[in-house]
């Protein structure tokens, strides 16, 4: 009778356990916004961008604040946010084989990186490729929105 006993409390247990994992919804939440927030608690808010596509899997994408430089030469002026990820249309959770480089400028510029979040890449063309980001470190260090980045010639 105990066995049977501990054996159904034991098994509700994992029953509840597993209904709150399910609960607890996806770890990342997207804005309809501009893609904007905080590095090292200054706020970022993505004016310009671009990608560069060195292979044919895999993309570079830098976002910046508005810049009135050519983007391609990549001169560094002010904080950035960049990744390189798979050249496709998808959700990617960020992780341990996923994540999202915040530069602070400064003297020296640092990077923060960002683990937790999502980046779903939503349209690619041969000009432009679109997507949203849900990125945080911490309540000084995050990103979320839209963006739109353009290519780089070679």
């Amino acid at each position: 009778m105990i066995n049977k006993l501990l054996t159904a409390i034991l098994l509700y247990a994992t029953l509840i356990s597993c209904n709150k994992d399910d609960d607890a919804g996806p770890s990342y939440n997207f804005k309809d916004q501009l893609l904007s927030g905080k590095i090292d608690n200054e706020t970022f808010v993505h004016g310009d961008g671009f990608f560069d596509n060195d292979d044919e899997e895999t993309v570079r994408i830098v976002l910046t604040v508005a810049q009135a430089h050519d983007l391609c030469e990549v001169i560094q002026e002010g904080n950035e946010v960049f990744f390189y990820i798979d050249k496709e249309e998808k959700l990617t959770k960020l992780g341990d084989n996923q994540t999202i480089t915040l530069l602070k400028d400064g003297s020296p510029p640092y990077n923060i990186f960002a683990t937790s979040g999502a980046i779903e890449i939503t349209s690619i063309t041969e000009t432009s490729i679109s997507g949203r980001i849900d990125a945080r470190v911490d309540n000084e260090s995050f990103v979320n929105g839209n963006f739109t980045v353009y290519s780089c010639p070679h």
